[in-house]
């Protein structure tokens, strides 16, 4: 309704090409709205007739995705594509990736009533290749391909497999496209192929020029250190902390708290949207990540025990890089390499150690923020026996 557009600030002008409509609809849901479906609306959406409108397009998107993402970090992956756990009817990912588990649906912060099962989204194999990042890795690996094939060899031509990959889905698309039968042919084919592979590399050198941009250069609030002991598990890597209350203060005290303390402090803060087993993944950088979940417990009138648990866990991009490493060190030993070999697990080793060291670092930060938040909401420590918390 308008009065609720208006509310809530109306349209963002800083969107001129797109993103305008993705930006209202979140701030719509984060403000506790529901967006509906009507299936009497028509949209007309005119495409673009010639291969500069097309570029000028994508250029255009790639900005509006780098604008997007400045004003809601918590709801994109670390390729800055957007997070989506609906479905999409027919979709063959849990046929071709059976460990792939179903999601159950929950409510958000765990308070819905009754739980819902839904498909996965597509895997990212699905448009990984075809994604910016992939193909700035890949391009270098194909060149490095044909000069190694050269001098060193043909084995050395499977570095080029990931160019390939990224050529084999737009030739596929290309083939399954609908084209016109005036313009159909070899040429037009080709053509389309080439849009389909432009097109992310467009948008993504276009994103990443305005992420630089608009990268937020504010000097970060600092997060006072942790004074309580924590209950430790060193073996899951957590702690909890459990704090007391007599004026009916529920755990979204704590949680909506922390969603407000740690963005400026330089922390994404990605809230469950009633699809996942935590309430907040909380990171800074590419590396770790902590998940909190909370709990309440009513012992009468207005008396609260609020219960909280920090998961502190290296992100997938440090899993993927130790995989790197040990499937390099797999290739050398094979190859005969047990120096090159050394040399990479020297460097997994002291990534391990780095990584460690950022986990260290997260967990005391994230503590010294649940203290703070707990503290300004006036909620009392549990002391228990060996004065943990």
């Amino acid at each position: 309704r308008r009065d609720v557009l208006l509310a809530l600030g109306g349209f963002d002008p800083i969107y001129r090409a797109a993103g305008d409509d993705v930006d209202f609809c979140w701030r719509l849901q984060d403000a506790g709205y529901e967006i509906g479906y009507s299936p009497a609306a028509m949209v007309w959406h005119f495409r673009r007739n010639t291969v500069r409108a097309y570029i000028g397009q994508q250029k255009g998107y790639g900005k509006a995705e780098a604008l997007v993402l400045a004003k809601h970090p918590a709801r994109f992956n670390l390729l800055g594509q957007a997070k989506w756990a609906g479905r999409i009817y027919g979709d063959l990912s849990s046929v071709m990736f059976p460990s792939r588990r179903p999601f159950i649906y929950a409510g958000m912060f765990g308070r819905g009533l009754f739980q819902t099962l839904y498909s996965p989204p597509a895997p990212l194999a699905a448009y990984l290749p075809l994604s910016f990042e992939w193909n700035l890795a890949a391009i270098p690996l194909a060149l490095a391909a044909i000069v190694a094939g050269i001098f060193a060899g043909p084995w050395y031509g499977l570095l080029a497999l990931p160019l390939l990959a990224s050529w084999g889905l737009c030739v596929n698309g290309a083939l399954k496209a609908p084209i016109d039968k005036r313009f159909t042919g070899l040429k037009a084919r080709l053509l389309v192929a080439a849009l389909i592979y432009l097109g992310p590399i467009l948008r993504g050198v276009e994103r990443l020029k305005w992420r630089f941009k608009t990268k937020d250069s504010r000097p970060n609030a600092a997060i006072e250190a942790p004074v309580l002991r924590a209950a430790l598990s060193p073996a899951r890597l957590a702690f909890s902390l459990s704090f007391w209350s007599e004026c009916g203060q529920e755990k979204e005290v704590l949680l909506g708290g922390l969603m407000r303390f740690l963005p400026p402090r330089g922390y994404v803060v990605g809230a469950d949207g009633g699809w996942t087993a935590w309430d907040l993944d909380i990171a800074r950088e590419g590396w770790t990540r902590a998940r909190i979940l909370a709990v309440a417990e009513n012992h009468g009138g207005d008396k609260r025990l609020l219960r909280l648990r920090c998961v502190l866990r290296p992100s997938r991009l440090s899993g993927w890089v130790l995989g790197v490493c040990a499937a390099a060190i797999v290739v050398a030993l094979i190859l005969g390499a047990p120096v090159l070999a050394s040399i990479v697990a020297l460097l997994g080793i002291g990534f391990t150690g780095f990584v460690g060291a950022r986990l260290q670092r997260l967990g005391r930060d994230v503590q010294g923020a649940v203290e703070t938040v707990a503290h300004d909401a006036d909620l009392k420590p549990i002391e228990r026996a060996g004065g943990h918390v």
